[in-house]
């Protein structure tokens, strides 16, 4: 499930895009990560809705998969749980 591995993989890359938040915006390298860590806001912010909305038939979608004994290379139930 292609949607899982996107929404893991845009969670991944905020996470680590907002690690590093500076103290100040005094020096232009500090302008540029608090200008990167609020894009990853933003982004969370316009995608959030629409996840969150397609989390519950995704999960639907894996229980049929998994009582129809269809083979998965991932657990994606536990996936899209943990978001890990």
């Amino acid at each position: 499930m292609q949607q899982i591995k996107n929404i893991n993989h845009f969670i991944h890359e905020v996470t680590e895009g907002i690690k590093v938040v500076p103290k100040s915006a005094d020096t232009a390298s500090e302008k540029a990560i608090l200008m990167q860590v609020m894009t990853h806001l933003r982004d969370v912010k316009m995608i959030k809705d629409k996840t969150l909305e397609q989390i519950e038939p995704m999960k639907q979608a894996i229980m049929l998969m998994k009582k129809h004994q269809v083979k998965m290379e991932d657990d994606f139930l536990v996936t899209l749980e943990t978001g890990k």
